[in-house]
């Protein structure tokens, strides 16, 4: 027999959809701002210029970037710490008993859920 109760938030239509519909909504609209956070040393090897040659590997700063919403909804007081904790951890939740391709693009979508929510 399977379990009759509900996990987490219950909800009528499905969460997962709408949460999705969200981050698809930043994603489409370009909301996300990509800002340089510092920079980081990476190893990069560089083939041979001549067939038989030896490949060199160099090293290059780069830069690190954070990805940051202007517009959240803690950010805009549309809903309180405690809600956006339940929300994400249902987000998350939602995503491992997910199986498939659905599943893969919910665990794909949980920074940027995450990012949304503040």
């Amino acid at each position: 027999k399977g379990a009759a109760g509900r996990l987490g938030i219950g909800a009528d239509g499905n969460i997962m959809t709408d949460c999705m519909n969200l981050v698809d909504f930043y994603t489409e609209n370009d909301i996300a701002e990509e800002k340089e956070v510092g920079k980081k040393t990476v190893e990069k090897k560089v083939p041979a210029e001549e067939e038989g040659g030896e490949e060199t590997t160099v090293t290059e700063e780069v830069p690190v970037y954070e990805t940051t919403y202007p517009i959240t909804a803690l950010g805009t007081s549309c809903i309180e710490v405690e809600m956006a904790e339940l929300l994400y951890r249902q987000f998350v939740v939602g995503g491992f008993t997910t199986q498939g391709p659905q599943g893969e693009r919910y665990e794909a979508a949980k920074a940027r859920f995450g990012g949304i929510l503040g």
